[in-house]
């Protein structure tokens, strides 16, 4: 393997790992703002994580020319960010992998009503699947759909509109400048708000630190480097059906870390969650089986 070109068993293990961080991550995020403001909580994180992102070369100068691609995509990040941290203060962490596992299932849908066109058999399905799932995840009386699911759902709503709107376009911006062109958006966005309607925190423990360093360095800059690198080397259909992991690893880190049990209904919700994700995926799957015989994309 050279420095131009990757395996795409390579490239699906990085993404998996991404995955699998963005998966772990909802437990420490419920944790730290139990004893800090969520504004500040993201204002810390996305500014550390743009920090991180700008030391490698060259990645500011692919903005110099088309920086305002990156503000609306930035703001749509941003507040999928924000609505998802203000729904863990209500739900829990499992409830809101699976929720916001649906932005998977949305863009199809979304794709689909831009074109003014009727969804096609796979996406429909998965829609179906997808919203029998969330039905059944919040159809027990002890655990009904509450607010912070609402707020959680906004947030998928908010991903999928991100993007679809990266998708068109990214191609005008280096990836990892408009990856970081979006982190810096979002940060720039919180910390306005973060001033003027939270109070400031004065302390808090290494725990809350840690937590904060390595959702900044680990599930937010490397996160969307190694996105940004490996998706040049593996079909876009691969890394829809990856991702749609998240939820899985979100409900198992849950019950290890929180002790999180969905019940009977939340599992086969949950799984009805992921198999309409899957399914709204599977309708490019035969592109991935041509891409797959290939050593790497430039």
């Amino acid at each position: 393997m050279n420095n131009n070109k990757i395996s795409q068993w390579v490239a699906d293990i990085s993404l998996l790992f991404v995955t699998l961080v963005w998966g772990a991550t909802f437990v420490m995020v419920k944790d730290v703002i139990r004893e800090m403001p969520p504004l500040y909580f993201l204002g810390i994180r996305f500014t550390l994580a743009a920090a991180a992102l700008m030391l490698i070369p060259n990645t500011l100068r692919g903005l110099s020319k088309h920086w305002s691609l990156v503000i609306i995509p930035g703001i749509a990040l941003g507040l999928g960010y924000a609505l998802q941290t203000f729904g863990l203060l209500h739900t829990s962490a499992s409830r809101a992998g699976f929720i916001t596992g649906l932005a998977v299932v949305l863009v199809p849908l979304f794709e689909s009503v831009i074109r003014q066109k009727w969804p096609g058999k796979y996406v429909t399905t998965g829609v179906l699947l997808a919203t029998i799932g969330l039905l059944l995840m919040s159809g027990t009386s002890s655990n009904p759909f509450n607010i912070g699911d609402l707020l959680v759902l906004g947030c998928a709503v908010s991903f999928a509109v991100q993007i679809i709107l990266v998708g068109r376009t990214a191609d005008k911006v280096p990836p990892l400048s408009f990856a970081v062109g979006m982190v810096g958006v979002a940060a720039l966005s919180f910390w306005p708000l973060a001033l003027v309607f939270e109070p400031r925190p004065v302390t808090f423990s290494g725990q809350t630190l840690f937590a904060i360093l390595l959702t900044a360095l680990l599930a937010t800059s490397l996160a969307f480097y190694l996105q940004c690198k490996m998706q040049q080397f593996t079909s876009t259909s691969h890394t829809a059906l990856i991702f749609s992991a998240e939820p899985v690893f979100a409900g198992l880190f849950g019950y290890l870390l929180a002790g999180e049990i969905l019940g009977p209904l939340g599992i086969v919700g949950g799984g009805l969650i992921v198999l309409g994700i899957v399914v709204a995926e599977w309708r490019a799957l035969p592109t991935a089986s041509r891409e797959a015989g290939e050593p790497g994309r430039d």
